[in-house]
């Protein structure tokens, strides 16, 4: 999957980013996800919509649907993260980032 992805660093500078993040964590190989959320990748900068590729190869635009309320060990609050279109899409969980 891909998608339009950002960082928002320290400082509030917004930089290109690579790697489009699952909402939560995931340490451990077939385990469930952790508890505990990255920072927000998945920016929403096309008119508040953020483009997406995915694995079986079709495209769709999907709006935000949550950022992380509870962002204490992360550079970024979640009212910044909110201006600035960072956040995720989909169900509260990892389900869409899912392989199988």
């Amino acid at each position: 999957m891909f998608t339009d992805t950002a960082f928002m660093q320290s400082g509030s500078q917004m930089i290109e980013y690579s790697f489009c993040k699952t909402p939560y964590w995931h340490f451990e190989a077939g385990g469930p996800p952790s508890t505990s959320r990255p920072n927000p990748t998945i920016h929403f900068r096309h008119l508040d919509t953020t483009n997406v590729v995915w694995g079986d190869g079709h495209v769709s635009w999907e709006k935000m649907t949550f950022t992380d309320k509870y962002q204490s060990h992360s550079n970024i609050s979640a009212e910044e993260a909110e201006k600035v279109g960072l956040g995720w899409f989909g169900s509260d969980s990892n389900e869409l980032f899912d392989l199988k």
